[in-house]
């Protein structure tokens, strides 16, 4: 189960042609947590900003659209944010209009403080995961250690430099994956749709 508390995702490719949300160009999805409706007292959910209009949804048969009430919904930095670790139920957006197969992925994530030692993936993306701790390439590629010098990951351990108050002051933040990959596309040439589980 997810631990933790995601603000926003971005994804981009070199080739896109979504629009230029935040005046990032070259976005293909750019989800934002924000409310269903006028009432920020309601419902949020992710939005997509790049034109896509993918949306969050539920990995079971009915594949609703992921979305928590006000009350269960963090801040990161006085913006809303889903809690990923709410429901038994996987999550995952498709992408409609791209593989992904390039792309850099950005992320704004916070453990939650009750589970900042345990290793949990934050999202996957194809045969890749980012969990807390490392980065999983897929079949036949090493795990890589990405705070196994600096110990700057959302996983927490005792031999960190920061103590544990210290680390869950800091404990929000931005992940950067960069994947770089041949471009997919089916055989008539359209683009194979991506699917990313946060």
């Amino acid at each position: 189960m997810h631990k933790a508390v995601i603000q926003f995702l971005l994804l981009g490719t070199s080739a896109a042609q979504a629009q230029n949300p935040g005046g990032v160009s070259g976005t293909e999805l750019w989800f934002r947590t924000g409310p269903s409706s006028h009432d920020l007292q309601g419902i949020y959910h992710w939005q997509d900003f790049s034109g896509d209009s993918a949306k969050l949804r539920l990995n079971t048969s009915s594949g609703n659209e992921f979305t928590q009430s006000r009350a269960s919904v963090h801040s990161l930095n006085f913006h809303p944010a889903l809690d990923l670790s709410e429901g038994l139920s996987a999550k995952q957006a498709i992408a409609g209009f791209s593989s992904l197969s390039q792309a850099t992925i950005i992320g704004v994530f916070c453990p939650k403080t009750d589970d900042i030692s345990n290793d949990n993936v934050l999202y996957s993306l194809g045969t890749a995961s980012l969990t807390k701790d490392k980065i999983f390439g897929g079949a036949g590629t090493e795990a890589l250690d990405y705070g196994s010098d600096t110990g700057e990951d959302m996983l927490y351990q005792p031999s960190d430099s920061l103590s544990e108050t210290g680390f869950k002051e800091r404990a929000a933040g931005i992940m950067t994956f960069m994947r770089a990959g041949p471009p997919a596309t089916s055989v008539c040439g359209g683009i194979n749709p991506s699917t990313i589980y946060p």
